[in-house]
């Protein structure tokens, strides 16, 4: 014997024929009438009457509104399929519709209609008559492979028509998606999921794509430190929220920002480009930041309209930071795959990219993601020392010793200067090394700028009365001897940076040949080094007392 209830919207005659069977009444109101709304309704207010109530029978009119042709019932019959959290074995009960039209005929009106061509969901003419077959038939739930065979994997549920776009939908998954994997809760989240667990296509996504409800750590807490900023239109909807909890889990020593004051905060609606580059250059300015996290498409109402790559809303801030310190490290965020789109940021000097997890996307798909975070958000505080660099290069290059000179030995030096951050912010095998070499080159400059070479000495090519030649004519020993000559710097303070970086210079052209370089040997150069030794560069052409 059957435990029936029924949906109904006071159009059915068998509202009189199961007097003793809960019923329940389907009014929504004029304002819950639209796609996503519906939902919202069916969500809270009809699915909670459905876990009140004992039945192992659903029977459920077509259309639950004075419009006969909505269809209702069958998006209420969908969101009960896809409802397991909350209606525990009542998910999988068999369900009847009742309908004035065949299945076939549905299905050319909807592609909701799928639903009737699934297991245990069957289709009676509304009368008292054509129902009374199924109260005698045995139905049984179904089991949980033939849910996943026999519904899920037969159904294809779309977005609805008046969504935002996909840009929206990308981003309400994902952070639905990295919020669940890192134990994310805040207003922003909460609200997120609340609209992931009443539309019906995300419940569809949630069942298809089995979410897994469980955090994760994705690496051993790094020392590293730095200041990390994202740039999302989407962050106080929660991307703030998600991208925070990772840094500051991961990252102790690291401080983490967001565009945005406060969380309310709405930056990107309705602005112009040239209004965001302001937000974004004063930003900059009050945080320093050695990592940017950036979002692609930032102003829905621009991007939505375009379809030229170099007018996306992230490449024109990509460009304008660029332009600002190319020093700072940028990995966007994005959804988007198009290869015109990833060659662009790449040739504009992204340090990478993540993947907005899509709803095609599986779970596995998350944690990659997070994965490849975390090795670019590392590889990223490791070059930070490049805004050392940046900012010594350009202070160099701005010296009057340079600026007001037009030999052409001068003219090469400012060459190499600018090649040392451009060579460290390559990808090219043994960058130190080079960044050493062209730094030698400078103080080979320098000296050929003041000094010629003769056999086995060194003169001055405007020789004042009291300076003897140098016959020690070793890149070192002429550079001491401008140092000494030529700048009001002590000689002896450069001694030991000369000889490391001599020595590394040797070592890298002659490797077999270290000579008396054993003390001193720099084999391999880092940053460290490299920051050292351009100083001392700026230091000496700074206090230089003639060109």
């Amino acid at each position: 014997m059957h435990e029936i209830l029924l949906v109904h919207h006071d159009n059915t005659p068998l509202k009189k024929k199961l007097p003793n069977s809960p019923l329940i009444l389907f009014s929504p109101s004029i304002d819950d009438l639209n796609d996503s709304d519906i939902d919202a309704y069916i969500s809270k207010e009809i699915i909670p009457q459905l876990k009140e109530e004992e039945f192992n029978l659903l029977v459920i009119k077509d259309s639950l509104s004075e419009n006969y042709i909505d269809f209702y019932g069958l998006v209420l019959a969908y969101h009960i399929r896809l409802s397991a959290k909350d209606l525990p074995k009542k998910y999988c009960v068999p369900i009847v519709i009742l309908s004035e039209v065949d299945s076939y005929t549905i299905n050319k009106i909807t592609p909701l209609g799928k639903i009737l061509f699934t297991k245990n969901i069957f289709i009676s003419k509304n009368s008292i008559e054509a129902f009374e077959e199924f109260k005698n038939i045995e139905l049984k739930n179904l089991s949980q492979e033939e849910y996943r065979n026999d519904f899920i994997n037969k159904i294809d549920i779309d977005p609805p028509k008046d969504y935002l776009s996909h840009h929206s939908i990308t981003n309400e998954w994902a952070i639905y998606q990295w919020s669940h994997l890192l134990g994310v809760n805040t207003e922003a989240t909460q609200a997120n999921e609340d609209k992931i667990n009443t539309m019906l296509y995300f419940k569809y996504l949630v069942n298809k794509y089995n979410l897994e409800e469980k955090t994760e750590k994705f690496n051993k807490e790094s020392d590293k430190s730095g200041n990390i900023l994202l740039i999302d239109d989407k962050g106080v909807e929660g991307w703030n929220d998600v991208i925070r909890k990772f840094i500051e889990s991961n990252y102790k020593s690291t401080e983490f920002f967001t565009l945005e004051e406060k969380a309310d905060e709405q930056l990107f609606k309705d602005v112009d480009i040239e209004e965001l580059k302001l937000s974004v250059e004063s930003k900059i300015k009050a945080i320093d930041p050695d990592v940017i996290l950036l979002d692609l498409r930032l102003l829905e109402h621009i991007d939505n309209k375009q379809e030229k790559v170099l007018e996306i809303s992230g490449i024109k801030i990509l460009k304008h930071i660029k332009k600002l310190n190319p020093s700072i490290q940028i990995i966007i965020f994005s959804a988007s795959t198009d290869s015109l789109i990833l060659d662009e940021l790449y040739a504009n000097g992204i340090l990478g990219y993540i993947k907005k997890d899509s709803p095609t996307n599986k779970y596995l798909a998350s944690k990659n993601s997070l994965t490849k975070l975390d090795k670019l958000i590392k590889k990223g505080l490791d070059r930070k020392y490049l805004k050392t660099i940046w900012k010594l290069q350009q202070d160099t290059l701005q010296l009057p010793f340079l600026t007001n000179n037009t030999d052409p030995i001068i003219f090469e030096l400012r060459k190499n200067i600018t090649s040392i951050f451009d060579i460290l912010n390559s990808n090219m095998p043994n960058s130190f090394v080079y960044a050493m070499l062209a730094i030698f080159k400078c103080l080979e400059l320098l000296n050929n700028f003041y000094l010629i070479d003769e056999y086995q000495k060194a003169t001055w090519k405007v020789k004042p009365e009291d300076i003897d030649n140098l016959t020690d004519n070793s890149t070192k020993n002429k550079i001491l001897n401008i140092i000494e000559h030529k700048t009001t710097l002590e000689a002896n303070e450069f001694d030991n940076l000369l000889v490391k970086l001599v020595c590394s210079r040797n070592y890298a052209i002659h490797p077999k040949e270290k000579k008396s370089c054993r003390d001193f040997l720099v084999k391999e150069p880092n940053d460290g080094h490299i920051a050292s030794w351009f100083e001392m560069l700026f230091d000496i052409i700074k206090s230089l007392k003639e060109g």
